[in-house]
């Protein structure tokens, strides 16, 4: 979509370059008078003034702005456009006829063509004898040159900057998928080997429940494998998920902690990214369970219109947390939130004396 949006505007930049100069040719033609008829030679006499003009273009936009004025050699660029304007400024002296750069001073009542007599009055230059100038050729193509080179380098700087813009926009989309798909990956293998470990306690204990497990535990890597390819998935999926992994923890663990779960029933027709809570989850029952002291694991998941609050509390184990914590998975997730949400998100730690919360809060 992106590199589409790109070829555009490239499209649209030469359409605008066509419909400029297609009308810059045109004007004499349409404002001038062919009662004798139009020879080859009437029009490139006509054409010679915008052909000078064109060329000076082409050297603008192929030649000055390449080389010069985006290599930020702003000073020589200047002075190579003030040489080209008087290099076109003395080619267009040279093609102009000299009656019309030298036109006779002034003309006299007695020099004038047969015909009417003129009218009389202070502004007419028959009478005073007042010079009738017409303004200099080659200061009109200077004028015109400096106006088109203006034209043209603001263009194509404002063109270039778009371009830039969208090529430094796609660069970063991609990298954001990138970091999105390693760190997606990072969780998934990780997750696996935690539940395998699961069920292999299970096997020992009850094989109806390890069973279970097993039929559970391809629930969730259907959604690690498959569901988790999308950049977004509905909220639904990932309640499904979230419901999916703590029943599987229960069976592991069904008296020795106390695991409580609210989510409520009604699930909005939202979408979230895949996986987002996966890490915290995990971190929650590695660390915030203890074989010598009483544990416990609280879920929450509440949503408004516009946003879903996510909140996770375990028991503070410190010699267990430091043993064994990394704070990986912690990272990964603030990594995730940062390439998706930028900083319109909340995520905030909580590392008290016997409770270790976790409160995430994301627009949806």
């Amino acid at each position: 979509m992106a590199l589409f949006k790109l070829h555009r505007l490239q499209y649209i930049e030469n359409v605008i370059i066509a419909i400029f100069w297609i009308g810059i040719f045109s004007m004499p033609f349409i404002f001038s008078d062919f009662q004798e008829g139009l020879s080859w030679e009437r029009a490139l006499s006509l054409s010679k003034p915008n052909i000078s003009l064109f060329l000076a273009f082409l050297v603008n936009r192929f030649l000055l702005l390449p080389k010069l004025f985006f290599k930020q050699r702003r000073w020589s660029y200047v002075l190579a456009v003030l040489g080209l304007v008087v290099l076109i400024a003395f080619g267009t002296s040279l093609l102009s006829p000299s009656a019309h750069l030298n036109p006779p001073p002034f003309e006299t009542i007695n020099e004038r063509p047969p015909g009417p007599p003129p009218l009389q009055g202070p502004g007419n230059p028959l009478q005073t004898g007042r010079p009738n100038r017409p303004f200099p050729s080659y200061l009109i193509s200077s004028f015109l040159c400096l106006l088109i080179i203006g034209v043209d380098t603001g263009l194509n700087s404002f063109i270039k900057l778009s371009r830039e813009e969208r090529e430094h926009s796609l660069l970063k989309r991609e990298n954001v998928s990138n970091q999105l798909a390693f760190l997606r990956n990072q969780v998934s293998p990780h997750f696996f080997m935690n539940t395998l470990n699961n069920i292999h306690a299970l096997i020992d204990i009850d094989t109806t429940e390890a069973k279970e497990s097993i039929i559970r535990l391809s629930r969730l890597m259907r959604h690690l494998l498959y569901d988790s390819e999308a950049e977004f998935l509905p909220l639904r999926k990932e309640v499904e998920f979230i419901e999916s992994y703590v029943e599987l923890m229960k069976l592991r663990y069904p008296s020795k902690v106390d695991i409580l779960l609210e989510i409520p029933d009604l699930i909005p027709d939202k979408q979230i990214p895949p996986l987002l809570f996966t890490s915290m989850l995990e971190n929650a029952f590695k660390y915030g369970i203890s074989y010598s002291n009483p544990s416990f694991i609280s879920i929450s998941l509440e949503w408004t219109s516009n946003s879903l609050s996510f909140e996770i509390s375990n028991s503070n184990h410190r010699e267990s947390q430091e043993e064994n914590y990394s704070g990986i998975g912690l990272q990964n997730t603030r990594k995730r939130l940062e390439l998706l949400y930028a900083k319109h998100y909340i995520l905030d730690v909580h590392d008290h004396e016997d409770i270790y919360t976790v409160n995430l809060l994301i627009p949806i």
